[in-house]
C-alpha cells in the first residue's frame, strides 16, 4: 500500500454498485478526512476504521450501510465531524450509541438522521461531549422525554430531534442556551410546553424555531418579539390560544411563519408598530409567507398587508374574516399563492388581482363574494396555474367558475 500519507479520502456520490466498504481504508492512518457516503457501496461498516485515530471528518451517510454495534468509534480519539444519515442502526443496544459517542471529546457535529435508532435516548453517568455545536436525531422512532444533559451542553448551535416519538415537557432549559440558532422538534405530537413559559425569555440566538405538530398550549406572549434573529417561526398543529402579538411586527429578520392549524382567535394584529425596529422602517421587511390558516382569526384582512412587499405567500383560508378583499393586495408584486377559501368574505373580487404577475395559485372559494369574473382579473396572470384557481363561491355560486367543476 502506497497511500500511507493520505490525509484526505472523498470517495461520496460515485455508482460502486453495491460493493462493501474496503477493510484497508482502516490502514490510512494519516487520514484526517473520509467520506465514503452515498457512493454505492452497501453492507457493513467495516469496524477498522476505527483504527484512524486522527480521522477528524468520518462522512458515511447511506440506506445501503449497517453497523452491528459501535464500539469501533471510541477509536476515533480525534473526530470533529460524524455524519451516519440513513445507516443502519438498529442492531445496536440503546445505551452504546451514546456511550460510544461520549468517548469523543473532540467531537462537533453529529448527524444520526433516519437511522432507525428506537426507545430512550440514554443519559451517560458524565457527559464528555462538551464541544458539540450540531446534533441531528431526526426521522428516528425515540420513544422518551428529551435528555436532560442535552441542556447542558452550552456549544450547541443546531439542534433537530423532529419526526420521532418524544413526550413529555419542553425542557425550559433550551431557552437558555447561549448559543443556540437553530431548533426543530416538530412532529412529535406529543411535547408539552406552556407558549407564555417556553417564550417568555431566553432564545437570545435562535433563527430558525421549528415546534410545529405538537401539545403547545395557552398564549403567544409579547416578549417573541424579542427574538430579533428569528427568520423561521413554524408552531402549525398545536393547541396555541388567543391572538396573534402585534410585536411579532418586530422581528425584521423574519422569512417565514406559520401558526395555521391552531386555536387562534381576536383580528389581525397591527404589524406596523414594529417599523422603528427595522432599519428599512418597514414592517416585517423579509417576510415570504404569511401563513395563519384553520384559526378561529375575525375581523377584516387588513390593509397594511400591502406593506409587507417582499410577501410571496398568503394563507388565510378556513377562518371567520368578512368584509372585502382588499384592493390594495393588488401592490404586492412578489405575491405567488394567495389562499383565502372558507371565510365570510363579501364584496366583488378585486380587478387589482389582475396586476398579481408572479402569481400561480389563488383559492377564494366558499365565501360569499358576488359579481362578475372578467378577463381583467386574470389577463396579466401568466403564471397562474388554473389547476389551482378556486372563485366559485359553492355555497351560493354567486361567481362564474373560471375552469368547468
Amino acid at each position: 500500500m502506497k497511500l500511507k500519507s493520505l490525509s484526505h479520502l472523498d470517495l461520496s456520490f460515485n455508482t460502486f454498485s453495491g460493493i462493501p466498504i474496503p477493510k484497508f481504508l482502516g490502514s490510512l492512518m494519516h487520514l484526517q478526512y473520509l467520506n465514503p457516503s452515498k457512493a454505492g457501496f452497501a453492507g457493513l461498516i467495516p469496524p477498522h476504521l476505527g483504527n484512524l485515530s486522527h480521522l477528524q471528518s468520518l462522512g458515511l451517510a447511506d440506506y445501503s450501510l449497517h453497523v452491528e454495534n459501535l464500539e469501533w468509534v471510541a477509536g476515533l480519539v480525534s473526530l470533529k465531524h460524524f455524519r451516519m444519515d440513513g445507516v443502519d442502526l438498529s442492531s445496536v443496544a440503546t445505551t452504546d450509541w451514546v456511550s460510544a459517542l461520549n468517548q469523543l471529546p473532540s467531537l462537533m457535529k453529529l448527524h444520526l438522521s433516519s437511522c432507525q435508532l428506537f426507545g430512550q435516548i440514554p443519559s451517560p453517568p458524565s457527559l464528555n461531549l462538551t464541544s458539540l455545536s450540531v446534533i441531528d436525531l431526526s426521522f428516528n422512532k425515540f420513544s422518551s422525554m428529551i435528555p436532560d444533559w442535552l441542556v447542558n451542553i452550552n456549544t450547541l448551535q443546531h439542534v433537530d430531534i423532529n419526526n420521532n416519538d418524544l413526550h413529555g415537557k419542553i425542557p425550559l432549559g433550551l431557552r437558555d442556551l447561549p448559543n443556540l440558532q437553530y431548533l426543530n422538534l416538530g412532529n412529535n405530537e406529543n411535547l408539552k410546553a406552556s407558549c407564555s413559559q417556553l417564550l417568555m425569555k431566553g432564545w437570545e440566538r435562535i433563527q430558525v424555531l421549528d415546534l410545529s405538530i405538537n401539545k403547545l398550549h395557552e398564549r403567544l406572549p409579547s416578549s417573541i418579539g424579542n427574538l430579533t434573529y428569528l427568520t423561521y417561526l413554524d408552531l402549525h398543529d398545536n393547541a396555541i390560544e388567543g391572538g396573534i402579538p402585534s410585536s411579532i411586527g418586530q422581528l425584521c429578520n423574519l422569512n417565514i411563519i406559520d401558526l395555521s392549524r391552531n386555536k387562534m382567535t381576536r383580528t389581525l394584529p397591527e404589524f406596523l408598530l414594529g417599523i422603528q425596529n427595522c432599519p428599512s422602517r418597514k414592517p416585517l421587511p423579509n417576510l415570504v409567507y404569511f401563513i395563519m390558516s384553520y384559526n378561529q382569526l375575525h375581523g377584516k384582512i387588513p390593509d397594511w398587508l400591502v406593506q409587507l412587499e417582499s410577501l410571496a405567500g398568503i394563507d388565510l383560508a378556513r377562518n371567520q374574516l368578512e368584509g372585502p378583499i382588499p384592493f390594495s393586495l393588488g401592490s404586492l408584486q412578489n405575491l405567488i399563492t394567495l389562499i383565502l377559501e372558507r371565510n365570510q368574505l363579501n364584496g366583488t373580487l378585486p380587478k387589482s388581482l389582475g396586476q398579481l404577475s408572479k402569481l400561480s395559485r389563488l383559492d377564494v372559494s366558499s365565501n360569499q363574494l358576488t359579481g362578475m369574473v372578467t378577463e381583467d382579473h386574470f389577463s396579466k396572470l401568466s403564471k397562474l396555474n388554473f389547476n389551482y384557481v378556486m372563485v366559485k363561491n359553492y355555497a351560493t355560486n354567486s361567481l362564474i367558475p373560471l375552469v368547468p367543476t
